[in-house]
């Protein structure tokens, strides 16, 4: 029986890659191959690796540039600017699984994390913006959005849409311009679009753990931006500090309002809301909230500020709604 094109074609392969490659993909005798190996170290490599294609190339033509860490240093490199910003200067201890507390900031989660980095081209890409993101998947392989230590997420669990917390979010006090802000807003914004993300929250703090000292800061969240009762998480009870601290009708919204963290009030330009009661974080030296921001939300019409077309075009440009809203809430 003749044999088939197919067997044909299989026996003239086999007998060709047992006699070696063919000429043309031979390589000189003058060149050494150094095969390459990612470190085995990190579990999450993969997924790193996978995250940052997904986003996609850096983000940025000028002197920053954001996208996402992909390699161990490069997280390392984040942590330590976190320690350096968050805890550097005081001697209060971290909430650290690391070994070397005294250099880094990370907990059991950032291996689960995507990592959101600015650098300055400049200055032979230094990091200047950090910025820590969860996925809803990412979060159920850890066991645990890292805000469910302070808040009950039973109503954002049960969001129809994919979930990612926001968190760990900081500036090299050198470069606190607003140039960095802005590019690390224009890659949240694009990391929301390429992942389809339809809710994201996360805790944002206010300096000092003196309730009183801010209590028209509290309140002003508590009355005005308070997220719907459907889906407002409220702080455990045993963490829990009221925010309605002072009447409604003694409140001043512009100035209570520039008063707040530029996080913040970047978080209600865009529609955030707050979630029930604040927690009190010692090891940081803040006041925390919940702050919640559904997509579909975030501009009145669609918006991308220069950015490239998202894959879902339903998701807006975070960009575009943080000035679209400024007349509103105040600079």
């Amino acid at each position: 029986m003749k044999p088939s094109l197919f067997d044909q074609h299989s026996a003239k392969s086999t007998k060709r890659w047992k006699s070696g490659l063919p000429p043309w993909l031979r390589p000189n005798k003058s060149q050494t191959f150094k095969p390459h190996s990612w470190p085995t170290k990190t579990p999450y490599k993969t997924d790193t690796i996978e995250a940052a294609t997904i986003f996609g190339t850096p983000l940025g033509k000028g002197r920053f540039t954001v996208r996402l860490a992909d390699s161990d240093s490069e997280i390392v490199m984040a942590q330590t600017m976190r320690h350096r910003i968050f805890l550097g200067q005081t001697s209060q201890s971290t909430k650290s699984d690391n070994p070397e507390p005294n250099n880094r900031d990370c907990d059991a989660l950032d291996q689960y994390c995507d990592h959101l980095i600015v650098l300055d081209q400049q200055a032979g890409e230094r990091m200047v913006g950090v910025c820590r993101l969860i996925r809803q998947h990412a979060a159920e392989r850890a066991g645990r959005f890292y805000s469910a230590g302070s808040y009950d997420l039973t109503t954002l669990l049960s969001y129809p849409g994919t979930l990612v917390e926001v968190g760990r979010s900081c500036i090299d006090p050198a470069y606190r311009d607003g140039a960095v802000s802005r590019i690390l807003w224009k890659g949240l914004s694009r990391y929301i679009a390429n992942f389809n993300i339809d809710l994201m929250f996360g805790c944002a703090s206010l300096p000092g753990t003196q309730r009183q000292s801010l209590a028209e800061s509290l309140s002003y969240l508590h009355y005005y931006h308070s997220a719907s009762k459907s889906l407002r998480p409220g702080a455990l009870s045993a963490l829990r500090v009221a925010m309605d601290i002072i009447p409604y009708d003694q409140i001043d919204p512009k100035k209570a309002f520039s008063q707040l963290p530029p996080l913040i009030k970047a978080y209600l330009r865009i529609g955030g809301s707050v979630g029930d009661g604040a927690v009190i974080d010692h090891d940081f030296g803040t006041i925390d909230v919940l702050m919640i921001v559904q997509t579909a939300a975030l501009a009145t019409r669609y918006r991308l500020m220069g950015l490239e077309r998202p894959k879902n075009p339903s998701k807006f440009s975070i960009l575009g709604s943080l000035y679209q809203r400024r007349d509103r809430y105040g600079p």
